[in-house]
């Protein structure tokens, strides 16, 4: 089996120069400056081989290289300032030699079209080096057009770090989110509405749901078929499969709460998240539909196991710890509490392009983040799971800023280096620019559901009304969706959710909390 190398080239002006002379052969790299994940036995046989069918050649430009079944989708594709694509590979069945078809020409800015041309197996046309600016694994261009998904580092060769599948749509920016509103937005109609009355009225009426104080207790096995929803059902099942294979996040307007009772709210939050997979708790008290409201608890922040939810306090860049989360505004704050959203992808894109460095950074296993008390049976005070993980063709980001360094309070917590603290920061600053930070104010009604995998989000601070009953208050479900319709995770998330397992996975566990749903905050 061939092993391959994804690299790209171009695009940003460090890399788009001029062509340059040919490079004396003995200029040709060695593995020394290979990035340390990616100096593996598989990399360097292939870079060896790919040197040893260079040898004697003459040619010296860059190039980037590509085997014949992925030409086609190079072919055009390169106009002035965009991306190059290529692979380096070690041909198993012809030890000693590589692929020879590659991509020929010029530097990326100065290619209209890309041509293809035919090597031959005596090492005829084939590039002299391998330039080392070539193989920063950096993209240019935030993403690709759907359908054409290229993977970065093949997992035969390297380990699942660095270079993700950068594809459209989980890939996008701001612009592009609001030019494509009316794709991710749907106004529900009063027969989804008729629909959703009418289950949470099942629900209660067959006693699968029962009122105690100020929580609903849930019978043994609830589901989806609990909670019938004929019509509605069918759109929420294509608002879960964009969310989770598409763009990663999506807004259902139009649920009157400012009419319906609390319990119809929260029913209405916990069933439709029925139709979308398993729900799962949210905290140490087991909260299968949470209230994000300022409860008046550590009003000067002085608690570092407080979670911020329960405050008016802006919320820093951030996933949850489960597939999907579920927000329904009830009510909107007096001032302040804007929600923003970003692709995390994209945002992973744009640091391989300006901090490779600091990119690769993001996928080492040195990011220890504090559970902030709520420590599941058995566990440490606090977890390690990288930022930016691969399963895969499939590129997951877990981002928590604050939590790590709440997590340097531990004393077996290793001490965050100044790089570390510089490669969250960038991360950070790339999520939160105009380019890439979508905005959104909420309003009485709207459902937002977002995909912690390709997603961060975020909410500035807020001053609430006077009155008690006007005061900011959104309803929460954290969602594990089934299979087929869940992506694989790495193992580095068992520790936090508990299990890798789609469809019961993710979520907080503490010993001796049972599933509930409080009708108010606490």
């Amino acid at each position: 089996m061939a092993a391959s190398l994804t690299m790209q080239c171009g695009g940003q002006a460090t890399h788009a120069r001029a062509p340059r002379a040919p490079r004396p052969q003995a200029a040709v790299p060695q593995t020394g400056w290979l990035p340390p994940a990616l100096h593996t036995p598989g990399v360097v046989a292939a870079l060896q081989a790919s040197r040893a069918a260079c040898d004697g050649t003459g040619a010296g430009a860059r190039h980037c290289m590509a085997a014949p079944e992925r030409r086609h989708r190079h072919a055009g594709r390169c106009a002035a300032g965009s991306v190059v694509q290529g692979s380096i590979f070690a041909d198993g069945d012809r030890p000693g030699a590589s692929y020879l078809d590659f991509i020929e020409g010029q530097e990326c800015a100065d290619i209209g079209v890309i041509v293809s041309s035919g090597g031959s197996a005596d090492g005829a046309n084939l590039p002299t080096h391998i330039d080392t600016d070539a193989l920063l694994l950096a993209s240019s261009e935030s993403h690709l057009p759907e359908g054409e998904c290229v993977p970065g580092v093949d997992p035969e060769v390297a380990p699942p770090l660095l270079v993700p599948c950068v594809a459209w749509p989980q890939v996008w920016t701001a612009d592009e989110a609001r030019r494509a509103e009316s794709e991710w937005m749907y106004e529900l109609s009063p027969g989804h509405i008729e629909e959703l009355e009418a289950a949470t009225e099942h629900l209660v009426s067959s006693g699968r749901a029962v009122v105690e104080g100020n929580y609903v207790r849930l019978a043994e096995g609830v589901t989806a078929e609990d909670f019938p929803l004929p019509s509605l059902g069918v759109l929420l099942g294509r608002v879960q499969s964009d969310v989770v294979h598409g763009r990663g996040f999506a807004l259902l307007r139009g649920l009157p709460v400012e009419r319906w009772s609390r319990l119809t709210s929260v029913l209405t939050a916990y069933g439709i998240g029925l139709h979308w997979g398993s729900l799962r708790p949210q905290n140490k008290h087991a909260h299968l539909v949470g209230h994000v409201k300022d409860t008046g608890v550590d009003p000067l922040h002085k608690n570092p196991d407080t979670r911020i939810y329960l405050t008016r306090a802006a919320q820093p860049w951030h996933v949850d710890s489960v597939d999907l989360v579920g927000l329904m505004c009830l009510k909107p704050a007096k001032e302040g509490g804007m929600s923003s959203w970003a692709s995390s992808i994209a945002a992973y894109n744009r640091m391989l392009s300006t901090h490779p460095h600091l990119a690769q950074l993001l996928c080492e296993p040195i990011w220890h983040l504090d559970r902030k008390g709520e420590v599941p049976e058995g566990k440490k005070p606090h977890f390690m799971i990288p930022i930016v993980n691969r399963q895969d063709d499939h590129l997951s980001v877990y981002l928590n800023d604050s939590y790590y360094q709440l997590a340097q309070r531990h004393a077996d917590v290793p001490r965050m280096t100044e790089e570390q603290k510089e490669a969250l920061q960038t991360f950070v600053d790339l999520v939160s620019s105009d380019e890439l930070r979508y905005d959104y104010w909420l309003q009485p009604g709207d459902l937002q559901l977002l995909n912690n995998h390709s997603i961060v989000h975020t909410r500035t601070a807020f001053t609430d009304d006077e009155d008690p009953n006007e005061k900011r208050h959104l309803l929460r479900i954290w969602v594990s969706p089934p299979p087929p319709n869940a992506r694989l995770l790495p193992e580095a998330y068992a520790d936090q959710y508990g299990s890798v397992t789609p469809g019961n996975r993710g979520g907080i566990r503490v010993e001796g909390a049972k599933d509930c749903i409080p009708l108010e905050a606490e």
